[in-house]
């Protein structure tokens, strides 16, 4: 398969998968595991002998397949396709995501020519991209970096300036609640001097009501 993978580690999601044997006397079983990703289609193929297995199996977990759990049945990773390429019974571990890790590689071919090729040397699951720090370890290392920062610079921190927003909100504030006194101590000076029209003119008292004894018609 062509590629134009480098050296490096790469986010690749499987695309088949298919049990084989090598060519020649030793006819070594192995699962052929395909990759796509943004440079293309690469395989690796692992092998199943009683060396290799462990690793196998450890890259066969990594792709979510554990095969005690499967009851060791490697026909669920043979994918079969037809001869349009459309896939008629997909592998198990068939749009499993991953990060692969390459290596250069010497090999010879049939005709004894020396090739150098990019291969699959790990498979590693796909983590996190950062470790979040738990909520009080956090504050604790931010607190010791501003210190330390200040410190270093030798000059304490200055103090915001203040948004032009912000500023155009305090002045009209200001000037409401400068409005609100004057307003109040005017209430106030009016209470005391009876405002413009002079001093308040005294409370009229009532008569007295008349009494039984009170003739409305006297006479004379």
């Amino acid at each position: 398969m062509s590629h134009e993978y480098g050296i490096g580690e790469y986010e690749v999601e499987v695309c088949g998968s298919w049990v084989g044997q090598s060519s020649g006397d030793s006819r070594t079983p192995y699962v052929e595991i395909a990759f796509n990703g943004e440079y293309g289609v690469i395989s690796v193929r692992k092998y199943l002998t009683e060396k290799a297995y462990p690793y196998t199996e450890k890259d066969l977990v990594t792709l979510g397949w554990t095969p005690r759990e499967h009851g060791y049945e490697f026909e669920e990773l043979h994918q079969i396709e037809d001869d349009d390429g459309r896939v008629t019974k997909p592998s198990a571990i068939l749009g499993a995501r991953c990060r692969i890790k390459t290596k250069q590689e010497a090999w010879t071919n049939e005709k004894g020519e020396e090739r150098v090729s990019v291969k699959i040397q790990f498979i590693n699951p796909i983590g996190p991209r950062r470790q979040e720090l738990p909520a009080d370890e956090r504050t604790k290392l931010l607190a010791g970096l501003r210190k330390n920062a200040i410190a270093w610079s030798g000059k304490p921190p200055a103090k915001p300036a203040p948004k032009p927003d912000d500023r155009k909100a305090r002045t009209q504030k200001a000037a409401q609640e400068g409005a609100a006194r004057a307003g109040s101590r005017s209430q106030r000076l009016q209470g005391v001097t009876g405002g413009d029209d002079g001093p308040p003119e005294p409370a009229e008292i009532p008569e007295d009501p008349p009494g039984d004894d009170w003739d409305s018609n006297p006479r004379f």
